[in-house]
């Protein structure tokens, strides 16, 4: 990122834009001899960029649009994974999040999560209108919009009670 202190001045905006190709799986890291964290490097990296006011017009639009909305573009609520399951009505400790990166395509992992939540107790499920947990935000390094999105989820998350274990599938 800062190439310019080795005097090769900054990044290109091709060059920007691949570093926001990464998904963060760190698979890269079985290839790697020398057990380098090459995904936090690049979320360090993001953040910095996001705080320079450096993010490429693609990151920034589809960051600015979750911020905005609540919930990434890509995913709408109608594609919500916990379509079908069925939520006992509980009322106990323990809620399931389905997450954003769930999809209705393919429901078996939300039908496993909220069979495995339903282990440690009466479980709810959290509905859809939650919208997003704001991973995608900080993975892609815009903190103080993670930090405000954070805030308004945790105030959505408070009005099921006060000692509400919540289980997140994303």
């Amino acid at each position: 990122v800062r190439q310019n202190v080795l005097g090769r001045g900054p990044l290109s905006a091709d060059a920007l834009l691949r570093l926001f190709v990464c998904v963060d799986c760190r698979g890269c890291r079985s290839y790697c001899d020398h057990d380098n964290d090459l995904a936090s490097v690049l979320q360090a990296a993001r953040a910095e960029i996001a705080d320079a006011g450096a993010l490429p017009a693609p990151v920034a639009e589809y960051l600015g649009t979750l911020a905005a909305a609540g919930r990434p573009a890509d995913r709408p609520e109608a594609d919500w994974p916990g379509q079908g399951l069925v939520d006992d009505g509980a009322t106990g400790r323990v809620a399931l999040f389905l997450g954003c990166q769930g999809t209705s395509l393919d429901p078996g992992p939300a039908a496993a999560a909220l069979a495995a939540a339903r282990r440690l107790g009466p479980t709810r499920l959290l509905p859809a209108g939650l919208g997003c947990c704001g991973h995608p935000l900080w993975r892609w390094g815009d903190r103080r919009g993670f930090a405000a999105h954070a805030a308004r989820f945790a105030e959505h998350l408070a009005a099921f009670g006060p000692s509400l274990e919540v289980v997140v599938v994303d």
